[in-house]
């Protein structure tokens, strides 16, 4: 008999993930299988995919973008070196990320794109802050109404 997929989605995060059914949980339509499911997503927190070193993609599909941060584009670049920069942004936020527990500490709000705009934590450490110290990008205060930088400009400003 095959086991349903691990799904990151709303169910599993809520740590009810059912044998072909979306019912609401009782002891009987539980499976072991759901157990184990809930706690290798309590281990593992989400898996991401990025798109440069500020923005991504969970597992589920659902975009993010991260609040007060600003990395390099890698699609949208100004310049050449933007683009060289924004993958090498987000090979550090990849470095970074790989293997640790990944959560969203905050939302914010949906920005234009329809993202979410959020804080995240890689095993309890805020992620930004760490993406600034590998030298990923920048913290700047978007909502206070601060330009993000210009990483075409010589000094990165």
């Amino acid at each position: 008999k095959a086991y349903p997929a691990i799904n990151t989605g709303w169910h599993s995060a809520c740590f009810w993930h059912f044998w072909g059914t979306r019912a609401s949980p009782t002891p009987s339509t539980m499976t072991l299988h759901s157990i184990f499911a809930a706690s290798a997503i309590l281990a593992i927190g989400f898996q991401i995919h990025w798109d440069d070193g500020d923005s991504g993609r969970r597992a589920t599909g659902s975009s993010f973008r991260l609040h007060n941060f600003d990395a390099p584009e890698t699609w949208r670049a100004e310049c050449p070196e933007e683009r060289a920069a924004g993958y090498r942004s987000k090979a550090i936020a990849e470095t970074i990320t790989k293997g640790r527990r990944v959560r969203e500490t905050r939302y914010w709000y949906k920005d234009r794109f329809g993202r979410r705009v959020v804080d995240l934590s890689a095993d309890g450490h805020d992620l930004a802050s760490e993406l600034e110290k590998a030298g990923a990008g920048r913290i700047y205060d978007h909502d206070g109404g601060e330009a993000p930088p210009d990483w075409c400009a010589p000094t990165g400003r």
